[in-house]
């Protein structure tokens, strides 16, 4: 655990952001809880509502719009946590929900958890000391985004040779 509880440290020298703001590693074992199911409900909802008026309103202004919600690392890496984290195999149930309710409307709205865990090229879509994407991570949803623009740039995008730095 780092001095400040923001992060722990997982197998293979993986940090994982615990604390801060969020709470981030607390919500996963928060919504699990059947005296909080009212609440996940509630955020689920409120959160679903959001981003469909969000698009409503943007796409009767005439730009095409598209929303993601961006999963963090311990969802795509739970075997790597500290074990008393061991009971994380996924999205938070907050997120899980959202993602459930709005990928029916795949046309705008992209559902990074299944695009970045079914990834298939066996690249780390998070560098193991940081919050950011790596290039493959950057990739994979852009190649997702892409395919709803344009496919033939998204071919384009995704024989796109990666280093650990580009």
């Amino acid at each position: 655990m780092s001095e400040n509880e923001v992060a722990v440290l997982g197998s293979m020298g993986e940090l994982f952001i615990r604390g801060g703001s969020n709470s981030a590693l607390d919500q996963y074992a928060r919504w699990n809880e059947p005296d909080h199911r009212a609440e996940l409900e509630r955020v689920t909802n409120a959160w679903t509502m959001l981003i469909r008026d969000r698009h409503q309103r943007v796409t009767r202004l005439g730009p095409r719009f598209f929303q993601t919600l961006i999963p963090e690392n311990s969802s795509l890496y739970p075997h790597l946590l500290p074990p008393e984290y061991r009971h994380i195999d996924g999205p938070t149930a907050a997120l899980s929900g959202i993602n459930r309710e709005l990928s029916v409307d795949r046309g705008w709205y992209v559902d990074a958890f299944s695009v970045l865990d079914g990834d298939a090229s066996n690249d780390r879509m998070w560098p193991r000391t940081g919050s950011h994407w790596t290039p493959a991570g950057t990739r994979a949803l852009t190649v997702d985004l892409l395919e709803r623009i344009d496919p033939q740039a998204a071919a384009e995008v995704r024989e796109v040779p990666l280093t650990a730095s580009a």
